[in-house]
């Protein structure tokens, strides 16, 4: 899956890889179940790093706002 975010405050989760010609500013590696589980507010993304279940590669503090996107698409 694939997330688009500007200023952190609206985006997109769409299945497969980025753009052409964008980059990642931050990967974040996790496995399925914790991803629908993070996705659905049943899991909390600093705890699951504590674990060492879910890793973070570049901006750390840009995978912090990850949790905003979840919560938009919780809703639908």
């Amino acid at each position: 899956f694939s997330f688009s975010a500007i200023d952190g405050k609206k985006g997109a989760i769409y299945e497969g890889k980025p753009a052409e010609g964008t980059t990642a500013q931050v990967t974040i590696t996790v496995a399925d179940d914790d991803f629908v589980d993070l996705a659905l507010g049943k899991a909390n993304a600093p705890a699951l790093f504590a674990k060492g279940k879910l890793k973070v590669k570049g901006n750390v503090m840009l995978a912090q706002k990850l949790s905003a996107l979840f919560k938009d698409q919780a809703k639908l």
